[in-house]
């Protein structure tokens, strides 16, 4: 049995996801989730001589942390992932919204890592995966009534997604209000805006606090731009 403990500010972590990885960062062998003392386990071991873990932290930060096991030396003692909310590797996100028409009843934010430091390569293609049947349509997100909002994360960078969409006109409550998408991000101390297009995904590099405005627009609005 492999098992170990996710903790954040020395305080446990519950319902968090750890994967279980091959040790050549390939082939997922198995998923769990954190119980409330932060604890996880995986009941059967691999054959395999070395295994990947890799922690996936979504609130109070987003961050991920991963560790290469030698399961002949290290596999029977427990493996411990400590997160800083106030780490040098950590930098707050905030976000003012802006609108080019009226503003819609919310916004839905999505916010997915890329390029993380410190993770290697290899391994992005698991901050989405769930288990060996779910791949997870983002890696955080938050519905956002007011017009600002501000997040804690990992040094590396980001996809920003978001917007407004009525999936069944004829059931809701506000059918006259348009969908909305994300026209622009402006990025404080860049140099020009992040990297993106019509719908609605940016890419952001956290390397630092930063700020960021968020331009919203109707979604022919954005299209026609």
């Amino acid at each position: 049995m492999l098992t170990g403990r996710v903790r954040i500010d020395d305080r446990p972590a519950a319902e968090q996801r750890v994967l279980l990885i091959s040790g050549d960062m390939t082939t997922l062998l198995g998923s769990a989730v954190t119980g409330e003392s932060g604890d996880f386990s995986f009941a059967a071991a691999p054959a395999a001589a070395t295994v990947v873990l890799l922690v996936k932290i979504r609130g109070p930060l987003l961050a991920l942390a991963h560790r290469v096991v030698d399961l002949r030396q290290d596999g029977a003692r427990p493996q411990e992932f400590r997160f800083d909310t106030n780490g040098a590797d950590i930098h707050e996100l905030r976000a003012t919204i802006a609108t080019t028409a009226d503003w819609p009843p919310y916004l839905r934010i999505v916010v997915d890592p890329v390029h993380l430091a410190g993770v290697p390569a290899a391994l992005e293609r698991f901050f989405l995966v769930q288990d060996e049947r779910v791949v997870e349509e983002s890696f955080f997100h938050l519905e956002v009534e007011n017009r600002a909002f501000s997040l804690k994360a990992q040094t590396g960078q980001y996809r920003i997604d978001g917007g407004y969409r009525i999936k069944n006109r004829l059931m809701a409550i506000t059918p006259s209000v348009p969908d909305y998408v994300i026209r622009d991000v402006a990025v404080s101390g860049a140099d020009r805006n992040a990297a993106g297009g019509p719908d609605g995904r940016f890419l952001v590099d956290l390397d630092r606090d930063r700020e960021v405005t968020l331009t919203i627009a109707p979604v022919q609005d954005a299209i026609d731009r």
